[in-house]
């Protein structure tokens, strides 16, 4: 006996297949992207925060 393909069980394997995709995708993201974060152009250590001048208001200074 052959089993009938119900909208059901489309839809399900459609979801399936798709979260199965992304899962897949997400992996290979990850694994191009490994070890990347050593390479990041922003030093956090050194970086001083009061060097940035207000968005506006009194008191501003021209940026560096």
């Amino acid at each position: 006996m052959r089993a009938r393909w119900t909208q059901r069980r489309a839809w399900t394997v459609l979801v399936v297949a798709s979260l199965l995709a992304w899962v897949a995708l997400g992996g290979a993201f990850n694994a191009m992207l490994d070890n990347d974060l050593a390479r990041t152009a922003v030093d956090m250590d050194n970086f001083d925060p009061s060097k940035i001048s207000p968005a506006a208001g009194p008191g501003t200074k021209p940026a560096d």
